[in-house]
């Protein structure tokens, strides 16, 4: 059976996207689209495994072990071995799921020939077949996904710890369903904190600059300034807002979350808590 490089190369891209797509809704990773189309890619180009003939089980593993790696570190950078390790996981659990459904498929489509070499797939199908196949699985997933996990409930609470350069304030959360605020330009999420957490990050000047919305950015902040819109019942504005270096989900669950903006809002809180977050920030297992 004669194997095309070109279109191996397009039809695992396509696929390779839609499973590091999953991973990062699964873990709560918000990336790029462009730097996940060019991991994938990367992916696609490992399929060339496909012609190297059949190697000792342990040395296969191994490669096929360090192809993952490579892709993972492509998607998200290295933010440490615990988040690593868990992305690989479910990079490992999603792309079994994914060939599992995409063979039933596929047998149920009973196509003209399959080639199978290294663990990398091969149909000889028409990719309006396998560009289907794939959004059905991706969809499947999603599904499976949705009713296996343990949302976090409205109202609930959380611990977390924000970091601005050299300093960090930790805050109690409210976890809020119809929290949906993220960032127009990069879909980062978006953490709501009453004025007096951004008072323990930023300078006192940075402050009151943020309070004049729509003022010129304040210096200190530079390319990180934000301007995040919202609807409430009462009315639409801005919120000012920053990108922080990242936050720390404390509790219930303990997990780093990187690209996160901080808006602030001059409104007070309860006493109980002083910030406000939606529930994919958690991703409660």
């Amino acid at each position: 059976m004669t194997i095309y490089v070109d279109v191996l190369i397009c039809l695992n891209t396509f696929v390779n996207y839609f499973i590091l797509l999953i991973t990062s809704k699964i873990n709560g990773d918000r990336v790029k689209t462009t730097r996940q189309i060019l991991s994938a890619l990367v992916g696609a180009l490992f399929s060339l495994y496909i012609f190297v003939p059949k190697l000792n089980p342990v040395l296969d593993m191994f490669i096929k072990l360090i192809f993952s790696a490579v892709i993972v570190l492509c998607n998200y950078g290295f933010k440490g071995l615990k988040p690593f390790l868990r992305r690989i996981c479910i990079f490992y659990a999603v792309s079994f799921i994914y060939a599992g459904l995409m063979i039933a498929l596929m047998f149920t489509f009973r196509p003209g020939g399959m080639v199978i070499n290294h663990g990398i797939v091969y149909f000889d199908i028409s990719p309006l077949v396998l560009i289907v196949s794939t959004l059905v699985c991706y969809f499947a997933i999603l599904i499976i996904r949705k009713f296996s996990r343990r949302p976090a409930s409205s109202g609930g609470r959380c611990r977390i710890e924000i970091n601005y350069k050299d300093k960090s304030v930790q805050a109690n959360a409210l976890i809020d369903t119809g929290h949906s605020l993220t960032d127009l330009f990069t879909d980062a999420s978006v953490v709501v904190v009453d004025k007096k957490i951004a008072e323990d990050l930023l300078s006192k000047e940075t402050c009151k600059a943020l309070a004049a919305v729509g003022a010129s950015p304040p210096d200190e902040l530079k390319n990180r300034y934000r301007l995040i819109p919202y609807s409430v019942i009462g009315g639409k504005g801005l919120l000012p807002a920053f990108k922080c270096d990242g936050i720390r989900i404390l509790e219930p669950t303990q997990k780093q979350v990187d690209n996160v903006i901080v808006a602030v809002s001059e409104q007070p809180f309860a006493a109980d808590y002083s910030a406000i977050l939606g529930p994919e920030l958690i991703n409660l297992e």
